[in-house]
């Protein structure tokens, strides 16, 4: 979605990201996207909360640091009257977990894939945050460009199609690349 700056009449994407295009991308990216996602909200807490931290090494090193993200985002967001309903510690537990599950055998390590799961009642928060900020804007529906349709469909092609192939070859029907 783009809302239109009232002062200024120019178009402002809106920063809501819907529950649906959030797994999209993530699935047809192999998880990837959750580093660009948690990388934006380092950035944004950092400039939001005047953090003295580097954004991009908290986004590497991502497990180390899930326990800060969902604990400052939670303070953050109680602060501005949003109920938070989730718990910063069982998400990073539960991040670790995924984490962890990379080193399972075929196919089963296609799950460490699916850990953008754990972020989505933070987004869900993050996003009621962004309602409330964005309230009184003009919106103008926005949707991904034909490209970008193009590359999820793609990547969701690939992501179904290894997913399909690891478990055929774990059942031995098809024969290990």
């Amino acid at each position: 979605m783009n809302s239109f700056d009232n002062q200024t009449g120019k178009k402002i994407r809106s920063k809501i990201i819907p529950e649906w295009k959030f797994i999209l991308v993530n699935l047809s990216t192999f998880g990837f996207y959750q580093y660009y996602w948690i990388y934006k909200n380092w950035k944004f807490l950092k400039n939001e909360q005047d953090l003295k931290i580097f954004p991009l090494i908290r986004t590497l090193l991502y497990p180390f640091y899930a326990y800060s993200l969902f604990s400052r985002y939670k303070i953050f967001l109680f602060s501005k009257g949003i109920r938070v309903d989730y718990s910063p510690v069982a998400m990073s537990v539960a991040l670790i977990l995924f984490v962890l599950s990379q080193k399972l055998p075929d196919p089963f390590w296609i799950i460490s894939t699916c850990s953008f799961v754990i972020y989505l009642p933070l987004l869900k928060d993050i996003n009621e945050y962004w309602k409330i900020k964005e309230a009184g804007a003009m919106l103008v529906k926005s949707n991904y460009r034909w490209i970008q349709y193009i590359f999820i469909a793609i990547g969701l092609v690939f992501y179904s199609t290894t997913v399909t192939y690891l478990i055929l070859s774990s059942l031995k029907l098809v024969p290990p690349l």
